[in-house]
């Protein structure tokens, strides 16, 4: 059973023009259970949509606005890495974790 991230889900809320969230849940047996969060990064004209498994710890992009194949390929290129990082092991938060996202996709769109 995880714990939803109240912060997070305040600081990147639906008003957050660059990155906002929002937590998925199940309801099984009655008991509301959190399974991922869904994401939007925004930046100028592009937009990616990412998912955050709670299960696996991975994230993954499920579309890509406004992007054109190289984009796309690069944005999948900086997510694999991301995945493969261990970062729940060396302590991070999953704020930090977000922050690196950010920073990654703002480096690439804005040059």
């Amino acid at each position: 059973h995880q714990i939803i991230d109240y912060p997070c889900l305040r600081k990147y809320d639906q008003w957050n023009k660059h990155f906002s969230m929002k937590a998925a849940t199940t309801n099984e047996n009655e008991k509301e259970r959190l399974i991922d969060y869904n994401c939007i990064y925004r930046y100028g004209k592009y937009e990616v949509t990412l998912e955050y498994s709670i299960l696996t710890a991975k994230w993954t992009i499920v579309n890509d606005k406004y992007h054109s194949e190289e984009e796309e390929k690069q944005s999948n290129t900086y997510i694999n890495r991301m995945n493969e990082t261990p970062w729940i092991d060396m302590g991070y938060t999953f704020d930090e974790r977000i922050r690196h996202i950010l920073r990654l996709f703002d480096d690439y769109f804005s040059s």
